[in-house]
Parts: C-alpha cells; sequence; structure tokens
C-alpha cells in the first residue's frame, strides 16, 4: 500500500498514524491502493479472526483436535468467562466490519478504524496472558496442574 494514499485521508479523517496500523495490523501488505480504508479494515479483520478463533477453542473446543482439548483443560470456569466476554467483544467487531463492507462509506470505515484501533490496545492487555498462558501449558502436563489443583 502507498503511505502516502493513506496519509491524504489520514489528515482529512484524523486517522492514526500509518506506522501505528501497520505494526499492529501489517497494513503495509496490502497490495491495492484502491479502497484504501475497506483494505484497512479487512486487515483488522484478519487478525481479529486468528484471535477469535484461538478464544472460540478455550470457550468450547473440538473434541476430535488433542491440541484443543488439551489446552482447555488448563483454563478454570473462571477464566473461560471472562474469556467469553472477550469473544463476544471481538465478534461484534468482526461483524461491524462485515456490515461496512456492505454500507461501503468511507467515513463509517475511518470511523471504525480510529475506535478499533484504541479498543485493540485494551483488547491486547487481556489477551496477553492469554497466550502467554497458552504458550506455558506445553511446558506442564495435565496430570501435574489437575494434582495442583486438587491440593491447591
Amino acid at each position: 500500500m502507498d503511505v502516502a494514499a493513506y496519509d491524504l485521508l489520514k489528515k482529512k479523517y484524523s486517522l492514526p498514524d500509518f506506522s501505528l496500523l501497520d505494526s499492529e495490523f501489517e497494513i503495509s501488505a496490502i497490495e491495492s491502493d484502491a479502497f484504501v480504508l475497506k483494505n484497512v479494515c479487512k486487515k483488522i479483520g484478519e487478525k481479529i479472526e486468528r484471535v477469535i478463533s484461538v478464544i472460540e477453542k478455550l470457550i468450547q473446543p473440538a473434541a476430535e483436535c488433542y491440541a484443543d482439548f488439551y489446552e482447555y483443560k488448563f483454563f478454570r470456569n473462571a477464566e473461560r468467562d471472562a474469556l467469553f466476554v472477550l469473544f463476544k467483544e471481538l465478534m461484534h467487531t468482526h461483524r461491524e466490519i462485515l456490515e461496512l463492507e456492505l454500507i461501503e462509506d468511507e467515513k463509517a470505515y475511518a470511523e471504525f478504524i480510529k475506535r478499533v484501533f484504541v479498543d485493540w490496545k485494551e483488547m491486547k492487555k487481556s489477551l496477553l496472558p492469554v497466550f502467554s498462558k497458552l504458550k506455558s501449558v506445553w511446558k506442564e502436563t495435565a496430570e501435574e496442574k489437575e494434582k495442583l489443583e486438587y491440593l491447591g
């Protein structure tokens, strides 16, 4: 994506800096300079989809997938309840992108980008401990965790 094309829209709608959006949502990977804001929203949607996919498996793992079920065991009900709240927020955001694609309004895309950029920073604060825990569970065994829960 041509930074100059984005910068014109940035000025018009008071959007976040290109470099900040790029570091969060990899918008420099957008190949076309057409429909700049629509394509930025699509990149935001791609990242949100990846996160939704992981959280969804922690809330309701697929029985046929060992990795999903293994990770699920390491989260308590209260943690899954908190994840569901975050899941709902992410799903709302993702569905909003789909709605925007039907509306096709540049100003609406711009307002969405501004809001989600701020919201994403807060969501990341909630997501980072989850993903850190997911990484660490692969160094433990489920049996050890279950014993600790029973003793604790």
